[in-house]
């Protein structure tokens, strides 16, 4: 049987959720995962919600702490020493949950190879801005999305093109506006053109037969149900979920 596939971030919850259980002889609530991770209830929503989706976890709607575990625990990853704090995590947390990163040079290193005096200046924002690790770049009238390959997980990140940065992001970090939604705005005042044009993409869908619109739309419903709540269909809705990404 082949083992069930989590981000690094994911593993860590449903490792916290199966030793809570172990503990206390009942699953945690979202305040207790609130408080292990150091992060907004939103964010535990998210994943909360993210985990049952993907078939890591069931739940009954309403009722409180009935998360149950649809993995096994010999295939959860060992628990941290240290909880996830404001988007930062211990070591032995992400040792097996780091991917390869851009090639740098003197004039734009790495946090790991900078000094301490070009640490205190960097960006954490950088290692993303224009990077390939951002990647489904759009622009939609005056708001602009990507997906971004952080180093927990995959974030859906959009930001509007106004003169201040606002945005959204599914990252757990409470800082705002986070390093994903600055990256996004930085590549789009610096590479304009990496970004597909929706707008002008439908109009070009404008020429097309109906009939092969509508058996594209046929395909898309078929992978993803969830856009039947886009063309007016009830109950396809993803019921709490503000994200279109698993973390």
């Amino acid at each position: 049987m082949p083992r069930p596939r989590f981000t690094g971030l994911q593993g860590q919850y449903l490792s916290f959720i199966d030793a809570y259980r172990r503990i206390h002889g009942r699953a945690p609530a979202e305040a207790d995962l609130q408080r292990y991770f150091g992060v907004t209830p939103p964010s535990v929503h998210r994943m909360i919600v993210t985990l049952q989706r993907n078939g890591l976890i069931s739940r009954a709607a309403g009722a409180p702490r009935s998360v149950e575990l649809r993995v096994s625990p010999a295939d959860l990853p060992l628990l941290a020493c240290e909880p996830l704090h404001g988007g930062t995590r211990s070591t032995s947390a992400v040792a097996s949950d780091r991917r390869p990163r851009p090639a740098t040079n003197a004039t734009n290193p790495t946090n790991a190879q900078a000094t301490p005096a070009q640490r205190t200046k960097l960006d954490p924002a950088t290692e993303y801005i224009d990077s390939s690790l951002m990647s489904q770049r759009l622009r939609h009238d005056r708001h602009v999305s990507a997906l971004i390959d952080g180093r927990y997980g995959a974030y859906r990140v959009q930001a509007k093109l106004t003169r201040r940065i606002d945005g959204d992001c599914t990252c757990p970090s409470d800082m705002w506006p986070c390093k994903h939604v600055r990256a996004l705005r930085a590549t789009w005042e610096q590479n304009p053109s990496s970004f597909f044009d929706v707008r002008a993409f439908l109009r070009s869908l404008e020429a097309r037969d109906t009939a092969r619109l509508v058996e594209a739309i046929g395909r898309i419903v078929a992978r993803y149900p969830q856009a039947l709540a886009l063309l007016g269909a009830q109950g396809f809705d993803d019921e709490g979920d503000d994200s279109d990404d698993d973390y």
